[in-house]
């Protein structure tokens, strides 16, 4: 033990990509056999050592009521998403009509479970955060005009157990239930090799003009996504959008266009939505992504990629370690170890993934949804 501990010590000295680092080896993670879902890779790609924590090691961080100030994001993202999802849930099932109080009551009684299990912060702290959910809502009514067809859409036998986005916690069971279900949807790669893909699609419309909407409804600022508008997978980090469509085309059995979007819900938003038409060059980027990062996984390759520096309140931080449950788990000194692993050979997939794409993918993603959201 004493042994390993100096090794662990000295390994930022040494040079090379050393198992202290994340060089786990080839053969030795799960690797891309089995059925995957789109966060799971999002998180590869967002930061490698984080995907082995959370992924592979099945570490989590443990919610304490006692230290919550406010509703942290992740449960808030939860949230908000329980409650969109049995509001449309109950038009689509029941045939119930559009309505902000029913949208309104169903938001109170969620809260008021939260706040019981002590998720809201002080009791200030939680009637502003109740004000500010509903004012959300409401605005979310007001841009709710298309018919929804789908809520929770599963595809695969995963569903919506593994493919939880990093801006949320587990979905519960009674919303897990409400949608129906189809098959995996299957990518094919280069050279044969093929990759299952299960999940769960927040929502599916259908637009005047009778082509297919996806959405996903996304509750934080959109800073994250807007690297979507250069690349429309955003460098594996953004993979879900292309995938759903896929679901919501064997869904609906339809060939015709989809576009699928981000719906950004906070109230100091920048944009409505982020969207795309998922056609061939999107899916040509898509495949090109995913083959990289099951390269990556299947070599054992796992460093850890801090991002720029960025700020937390009392301590610097880096921008992918902001709200990652394993920051102060890292080394402080992280930015400079990726520093140096980043020259050796086995990280090349990784490197892939941070580098510009091949070709001008400008413009694909963007806000304006008028050429698939008109009337015929």
């Amino acid at each position: 033990m004493i042994g390993q501990s100096v090794a662990a010590a000295r390994s930022p000295i040494g040079p090379g990509f050393s198992r202290f680092e994340g060089h786990v080896g080839p053969g030795r993670a799960r690797g891309i056999d089995e059925e995957l879902s789109a966060t799971r890779l999002e998180a590869y790609a967002t930061c490698p050592r984080k995907y082995l924590l959370e992924r592979e090691l099945r570490l989590s961080e443990q919610f304490r009521p006692e230290t919550a100030e406010q509703i942290e994001p992740k449960y808030r993202g939860t949230l908000v998403h329980e409650i969109l999802a049995t509001y449309v849930g109950e038009r689509i099932n029941d045939g119930a009509p559009a309505s902000i109080d029913r949208l309104i009551e169903f938001a109170e009684t969620r809260f008021s479970v939260a706040e019981q299990e002590g998720r809201c912060g002080p009791p200030l702290m939680a009637r502003v955060e109740l004000a500010t959910l509903i004012r959300e809502l409401c605005r979310f009514f007001e841009e709710d005009t298309l018919e929804p067809v789908a809520v929770e859409l599963g595809f695969g036998r995963l569903g919506a157990k593994d493919d939880v986005p990093g801006d949320r916690l587990e979905p519960s069971a009674d919303v897990s239930s409400l949608g129906r279900s189809v098959a995996a949807v299957e990518l094919e790669l280069a050279g044969g090799r093929a990759i299952r893909f299960g999940g769960s699609v927040d929502r599916i419309d259908r637009a005047p003009n009778g082509s297919l909407v996806v959405s996903d409804y996304k509750t934080g600022r959109e800073h994250a996504a807007n690297a979507l508008k250069s690349d429309p997978v955003a460098g594996g980090t953004k993979l879900q959008l292309a995938l759903y469509a896929l679901a919501a085309q064997a869904f609906c059995e339809s060939d015709g266009p989809v576009l699928a979007r981000y719906w950004f819900t906070a109230w100091n938003r920048e944009d409505e939505t982020l969207s795309c038409t998922v056609d061939d060059t999107v899916l040509d980027r898509l495949r090109e992504v995913v083959s990289t990062i099951a390269d990556g996984i299947g070599a054992g390759v796992f460093p850890g990629v801090p991002g720029n520096v960025a700020y937390r309140p009392g301590r610097v931080t880096f921008d992918n370690c902001v709200y990652c449950d394993f920051d102060r788990l890292c080394p402080a000194d992280r930015d400079r170890r990726w520093s140096r692993v980043q020259e050796s050979a086995e990280v090349e997939p990784v490197i892939a993934l941070l580098g510009a794409p091949s070709g001008d993918l400008n413009g694909i993603v963007g806000s304006p949804d008028a050429d698939l959201l008109g009337t015929p």
